[in-house]
C-alpha cells in the first residue's frame, strides 16, 4: 500500500468526520478526527525517508541527523496518539462505571423502600386484624 493512498484516505476520513460527525458523543467525533489526524501527520512525515531510500540522494550526516529527527517527531505524535485514545477510554469507562454504580444504587433504594413499604402494610394488616378479633371478642 503506497504512503500517498494511506494518507488520502486518512485526510478524506478525517474531512468527512469534520462535515458529518457519524457518532452522537461530540468527543467521540473529536477524538476520532484527531485520531486521524494525527496518524495523517505521521504519514506525511514518512515522505523524506523514502524520497532518501528510494531516489539516489548521497546520505549524509546531516540527512541522517534529518531523517532521526523525523523519526522522533513520529514517535512523540504517535505517544501523544496513545495518550489521547487512553484519556477518552478512561474518561468513556469511569462514565460508564459511574453510572452504572448510581443506578445500581438507586435500584437497591427503590427496593429497600419497596420492603419497607410491604412490611408497614404487613403491620397495618395485622394490627387492623388483631383490632378485628379483639372487637369481636368483645
Amino acid at each position: 500500500v503506497s504512503i500517498c493512498c494511506v494518507d488520502s484516505s486518512c485526510f478524506s476520513t478525517a474531512c468527512a468526520h469534520v462535515r458529518h460527525h457519524p457518532y452522537d458523543s461530540l468527543a467521540a467525533n473529536y477524538t476520532e478526527t484527531s485520531s486521524y489526524l494525527l496518524l495523517l501527520f505521521v504519514n506525511i512525515l514518512n515522505y523524506p525517508a523514502i524520497v532518501f531510500s528510494s531516489a539516489t540522494l548521497q546520505e549524509t550526516s546531516d540527512s541522517r541527523a534529518f531523517l532521526q529527527l523525523l523519526s522522533r517527531a513520529q514517535s512523540v505524535l504517535t505517544f501523544v496518539g496513545l495518550l489521547l485514545s487512553a484519556a477518552v477510554m478512561s474518561g468513556v469507562y469511569n462514565l460508564t462505571l459511574y453510572n452504572s454504580v448510581r443506578s445500581y444504587r438507586k435500584s437497591k433504594t427503590r427496593i429497600q423502600v419497596c420492603k419497607g413499604d410491604v412490611s408497614r402494610r404487613r403491620r397495618k394488616d395485622i394490627n387492623i386484624a388483631i383490632s378485628l378479633s379483639l372487637w369481636s371478642s368483645i
